[in-house]
């Protein structure tokens, strides 16, 4: 539980004024100042640096050091915050569909929030262009954030399917996700296997990303993108340590620690061999629960 400094602290992290009383209009509020205000980044991840869920220790890393970090991370501060806002608050897993064959694994953290009757998807954890306003859960009802569009899709297996529409594109699938209730420690596991894996895609390239007022910066491996309205408006190679520690200082309002030096030609960390990485996970796993 976050305590009342903290969660002043949070609001000023993100330049928020307003009425954090708990009703639709506070959460639309909350929700774009997140996410143009904390980046979405992988870091730690390619440094080496265990990620760890606490909400103390999410609040000193995204809040007093003034870093981002990726949905385990982000979902789950926003959602302590809500929580002590006075909002009710589900969380769920999902699947990323994006570039997906086969059946993805559950490896996003999924916020819900119930409002009155209503439910409303909460997404302050997605890279690249994402659902600036909380999303009302409902069957084929297209809503617009002022960017793009999005609706809600059902499936006897996926269950909820969020689609989003870019301007002058397709409706694609972004992520499902069925409505068990997920404590926070069911996410351990799935965050370990984006941390740890040697298959997960955060380990080899720098995936930063943070909203405008139309569209994001991002950081995607070695090049800087600006995009507007879903489409890239400008593109550039970043050519060495010195060009990214600008980048990320000027665009995102990042200052990695300087023993941080994996940007640009990231190194999978030694545990490649999937057996070894079982038995790390098993080691893990067993230390969390026992």
């Amino acid at each position: 539980m976050l305590t009342e400094e903290q969660i002043q602290n949070y609001l000023a992290r993100i330049g928020y004024q307003g009425t954090v009383s708990p009703c639709l209009d506070t959460l639309k509020n909350l929700q774009i100042a997140h996410l143009t205000h904390v980046p979405y980044e992988n870091l730690d991840i390619l440094n080496g640096v265990a990620l760890s869920l606490e909400p103390l220790a999410l609040y000193n890393k995204i809040v007093l050091q003034r870093r981002g970090g990726f949905c385990f991370e982000l979902q789950g501060l926003y959602a302590a915050v809500l929580n002590q806002l006075g909002f009710q608050t589900e969380q769920f897993a999902g699947r990323i569909m994006e570039n997906s064959p086969g059946i993805p694994l559950r490896s996003h953290r999924i916020l819900v929030v119930q409002l009155g009757p209503e439910h409303y998807l909460c997404e302050v954890g997605a890279s690249g262009e994402k659902p600036r306003i909380p999303l009302l859960l409902r069957p084929h009802f297209i809503q617009t954030d002022g960017v793009c569009c999005y609706r809600f899709e059902t499936d006897p297996f996926y269950g909820w399917v969020l689609q989003q529409l870019l301007p002058g594109g397709k409706w694609r699938s972004v992520y499902s996700f069925t409505q068990e209730p997920q404590s926070d420690m069911d996410y351990l596991i799935p965050c370990f296997y984006c941390e740890a894996h040697p298959n997960s895609p955060f380990q080899n390239q720098m995936k930063i990303s943070i909203l405008t007022a139309e569209g994001n910066f991002a950081v995607w491996g070695n090049d800087l993108i600006c995009y507007q309205k879903g489409r890239v408006f400008y593109k550039r190679r970043l050519a060495d340590e010195k060009a990214v520690l600008t980048v990320l200082r000027r665009y995102f309002g990042l200052k990695p620690p300087i023993r941080f030096h994996h940007f640009l030609t990231p190194q999978l960390r030694p545990l490649t061999d999937p057996r070894a990485w079982g038995t790390a996970l098993y080691s893990t796993c067993a230390q969390s629960f026992f």
